[in-house]
């Protein structure tokens, strides 16, 4: 029986590419071609080493290959500690986790605090001592200045999720988020409208971009069709959800309310329901999410956004 010089274990050493070579008789550069997939070497010889390694239990040392390619094989995710500052929808991070996997990497979660933005020597040591070969930065609300700065003082590459910039960056159309709104809602015969959009915790000029964007696609696209729109901001406890009731009970005609996230659909909802006001009747309403949104009984007109 032959024995594997295996690749764990007490008193064992770890199984080399020159083990590989020397089991197959060809040369370890040839094993080192194989295992990367080169064409360099045949199919066949890619399949062989591909058994033996198999075989002796030969396992890929990742330090080594870094100080060799100069790539760690791992991208980072950044995040904010403020949970308010970093919410991260599951479908959005599967989605993540499915590329970084296509693309034989792997991913490291770092929550980082205002705190560690501001003194780099509190700064993760993945960034520090840059343990990864770029970074996705996960900000819903715009993140401040000296995050910016921060990488790049770092020199770390990123790219930027869901923030609006001038480059290295991927964001949603939202103005066109507002138009699809609209267009559900004049679809329903509605005739008086309102945008709602709740208050952000943070100072004004940290709004996230969707906020506006939507707003402004949803209006534009109404006053195109010759209606009126009104806007309304609710406080951050959604103190205020009388004001989207009287609205729609102000005036005669069907009313049609946007709202900017599930979280204002179910305040206007419940405003609505608890005056006896009839949805599909007396009111119609509309949200984004990025994913079909149920409240109770009831199933919300959506803007899918596709993570």
């Amino acid at each position: 029986m032959e024995k594997s010089p295996g690749n764990s274990g007490p008193g064992r050493r770890p199984v080399t590419q020159g083990d590989i070579a020397k089991a197959l008789d060809i040369s370890r550069i040839a094993v080192s071609y194989a295992l990367r997939g080169s064409t360099n070497v045949s199919v066949r010889t890619r399949e062989r080493v591909a058994e033996m390694s198999e075989k002796l239990g030969y396992r890929v040392n990742s330090g080594a290959r870094a100080m060799r390619t100069g790539s760690f094989s791992c991208l980072g995710l950044i995040l904010s500690a403020e949970a308010a500052s970093s919410a991260l929808p599951h479908p959005l991070l599967s989605a993540i986790l499915r590329e970084v996997g296509a693309r034989e990497k792997h991913l490291i979660t770092m929550q980082v605090s205002d705190e560690e933005m501001i003194l780099p020597g509190r700064l993760p040591v993945s960034i520090r001592e840059h343990i990864m070969d770029g970074a996705l930065v996960h900000y819903t609300h715009q993140a401040p200045s000296y995050v910016t700065a921060m990488l790049e003082q770092a020199g770390l590459g990123n790219v930027w999720l869901n923030t609006r910039r001038s480059a290295n960056c991927v964001f949603y159309d939202e103005e066109a988020s507002g138009r699809m709104g609209a267009e559900i809602l004049l679809e329903q015969n509605c005739q008086r409208f309102l945008y709602v959009t709740r208050k952000h915790t943070r100072s004004q000029e940290l709004e996230h971009y969707s906020v506006a964007g939507r707003r402004d696609g949803f209006v534009s696209a109404i006053r195109a069709a010759g209606r009126p729109v009104e806007d309304v901001v609710l406080g951050n406890d959604y103190e205020g959800s009388d004001m989207i009731a009287d609205f729609v009970t102000a005036k005669p005609g069907k009313a049609g309310i946007f709202a900017y996230s599930e979280a204002g659909a179910k305040t206007a909802l419940v405003a609505c329901l608890d005056r006896g006001i009839r949805m599909g009747e007396d009111f119609a309403l509309a949200a984004v999410q990025g994913q079909q949104i149920r409240i109770a009984s009831y199933r919300i007109p959506t803007v899918y956004l596709d993570y």
